[in-house]
C-alpha cells in the first residue's frame, strides 16, 4: 500500500536535504527550478548564474525556517 507525503513535509525534506549537503545558497528561477547550488553566496557558479533574468538567490536557512514557521 502506498502513501502520500503531505506537500509541506515534502517541501521539509527537499531543503532538509540541501542543508544537509552543507549547500547554503540556491539559485533559482520563477518557476522554482535550482539553477545553481553553492556554499558560499560568492562561489563561481552562483555569481554568475545568479546574472541571468528572472532567477534569485535563495538561502536555504532562511527557507527551512519560512517553511517551518508555515
Amino acid at each position: 500500500m502506498t502513501y502520500r507525503i503531505d506537500p509541506r513535509r515534502k517541501a521539509l525534506q527537499k531543503w532538509h536535504a540541501y542543508a544537509n549537503n552543507g549547500i547554503r545558497y540556491l539559485v533559482v528561477n520563477a518557476a522554482g527550478t535550482v539553477l545553481a547550488t553553492g556554499r558560499f553566496i560568492s562561489d563561481w557558479s552562483i555569481a554568475t548564474t545568479s546574472a541571468r533574468p528572472g532567477s534569485r538567490i535563495v538561502s536555504v536557512q532562511a527557507e527551512l525556517d519560512r517553511l517551518i514557521e508555515s
